[in-house]
């Protein structure tokens, strides 16, 4: 599963990444977890059933390490059947801070990666929370990503277009990097606790699409949302 995992660096011609993509989603069931940078906390929260599991950096994967943490999950949880299975449908994992107005809880903005026939799209409110829990539910029948990227101040949809899907120089489109939540496998969801400075940003899914081997985004999966 590593060197499947290996074999999806975008680096590689698009044929070998789409292969490997589609290996990895037989061969391993993917929860989510943060992606970050050193000046950069993130905060997920992940239901994982009773089983054994392996916490994996991908950034030294991608690098030729084989290295990986084994963790054991012990427990109960009403969201989990009798072989250890997990139904998103049933369990709410909003974290302890959920906003709340007066004496009810606000509900939890919901991003959507969705199918169509040009690739994985996103569906989502164009303006999402600063500071509060974010779901992000992957619809589609491959797995994705859910990240957000700061841009500069007068950006437009076209320039980040341009970046994004012809490949073009980032120069300054972004004020920072991408963060937020990776490697959730098919019909999975996760809540990212976001804690980020108010303005307009990308939300994106760089993970390579299993049919044509490039990044989503480049296929179209990126939008521009305002946190507030």
């Amino acid at each position: 599963m590593l060197d499947d995992l290996r074999g999806t660096s975008l680096e590689n011609p698009p044929s070998v990444v789409a292969a490997a993509a589609r290996a990895v989603d037989l061969r391993a069931e993917f929860f989510g977890g943060a992606q970050v940078d050193r000046d950069r906390p993130v905060r997920v929260t992940i239901l994982l059933c009773p089983g054994t599991y392996r916490v994996v950096d991908l950034n030294r994967v991608l690098a030729g390490s084989n290295q990986t943490e084994r963790l054991r999950v012990r427990g109960h949880h009403d969201a989990c059947d009798a072989s250890g299975r997990r139904s998103d449908a049933a369990h709410d994992d909003r974290p302890q801070d959920t906003v709340r107005q007066g004496a009810a809880t606000s509900p939890t903005p919901e991003v959507r990666l969705v199918p169509t026939p040009d690739g994985p799209r996103f569906a989502s409110p164009g303006v999402l929370p600063a500071s509060g829990p974010v779901r992000f539910v992957n619809a589609t029948a491959q797995g994705g990503e859910m990240l957000l990227q700061r841009l500069r101040p007068g950006v437009t949809a076209e320039r980040v277009r341009q970046v994004l899907e012809d490949g073009r120089a980032a120069g300054s489109v972004f004020d920072g990097p991408a963060y937020g939540l990776g490697g959730l496998s098919a019909g999975h969801q996760e809540t990212l606790g976001n804690r980020s400075a108010p303005g307009r940003y990308v939300l994106m899914s760089d993970a390579p699409d299993i049919k044509r081997g490039v990044s989503q985004a480049t296929l179209g999966a990126w939008r521009i949302v305002h946190l507030r």
